[in-house]
């Protein structure tokens, strides 16, 4: 019931009064909070009165606080748990399924998903975006460190400025001291709202620097911060997550920067080879003895 509950509200979020939003904004992206918070600490830390949360939790086919919250907990422990996600997939398959075929086939689904849903316009804003920046800067924590390493690695060698943003401690935000007008951000955050994704979005909307998000679940609490919005489709909620779709995103804006860099990026790329012939290759291609 958590997931379809989940689901509810992003249904219903923009027929929602004011106040029923802020709770809905806060569910969205306070997952743990949901769980573990009572109801008079959550009305606290909304703003909002106990009867009002009470009110949404039916609103959403609970009979009242306690039946929302248990819900979400169950879902927590089933879905967003490693074993948990493992688990579920086994649960879901056939043993016929379990073949390079099928599973492959799974992913190529995902893949023509996200076609369906990216619009040209938006690709070619977030082309834009990245060229123009003095400083990208990328998001991309604990799993999602493999997209935002490749993405920082490519970006470099195409002569684009980046600082790829690894840590969820307050070293996040010593590392954001040094952002500045005329950069641009990008971040990767799947399934839930990660706490470093909400401060990372929070300083950028405080300093005016457009962000570009890629993620699964378009949740409206984070995009109406963000300046372009990719929805990468990697499967069900809870089930073990394909990274192709957001690796196949990833790889089209490095195209499409390369392409606009163009002598840009032929020069950076022609200097790193100079530099490999002078410090680590000699003319024969061996390794220079240190």
């Amino acid at each position: 019931m958590g997931k379809d509950c989940f689901q509810r509200i992003l249904d219903i979020y923009d027929t929602l009064p004011k106040q029923q939003k802020k709770i809905a904004d806060f569910v969205l992206t306070g997952f743990s909070e949901v769980i573990y918070f009572s109801v008079g600490r959550m009305a606290e830390a909304i703003g909002v009165s106990a009867a009002s949360i009470v009110r949404f939790a039916r609103t959403l086919g609970f009979t009242g606080f306690l039946d929302f919250q248990e819900a979400f907990f169950e879902y927590h422990k089933k879905l967003h748990s490693p074993g948990g996600r493992v688990q579920h997939l086994m649960e879901g398959l056939q043993s016929a399924e379990i073949n390079y075929r099928t599973i492959t086939e799974k992913e190529i689904r995902y893949l023509q998903s996200s076609v369906n849903r990216i619009s040209d316009d938006t690709y070619q804003k977030a082309v834009d975006l990245i060229c123009k920046a003095h400083t990208v800067h990328i998001l991309g924590v604990g799993p999602n460190e493999m997209l935002g390493s490749h993405l920082a690695f490519r970006l470099r060698r195409f002569s684009v400025n980046c600082f790829h943003h690894t840590h969820g401690d307050s070293l996040l935000t010593e590392e954001l001291l040094s952002l500045q007008s005329g950069d641009a951000a990008l971040a990767y955050d799947f399934s839930r709202v990660s706490n470093e994704l909400k401060i990372f979005i929070d300083i950028m909307k405080k300093k005016r620097v457009p962000v570009i998000l890629i993620t699964d679940i378009p949740n409206p609490a984070i995009t109406k911060d963000c300046e372009l919005v990719f929805c990468a489709e990697r499967g069900p909620q809870g089930s073990f997550h394909s990274p192709l779709v957001p690796l196949a995103i990833t790889n089209a804006l490095l195209v499409g920067v390369a392409y606009k860099k163009d002598k840009k990026a032929l020069q950076t790329l022609e200097l790193l080879e100079q530099y490999r012939q002078q410090y680590y290759y000699n003319k024969t291609g061996e390794k220079h003895e240190t």
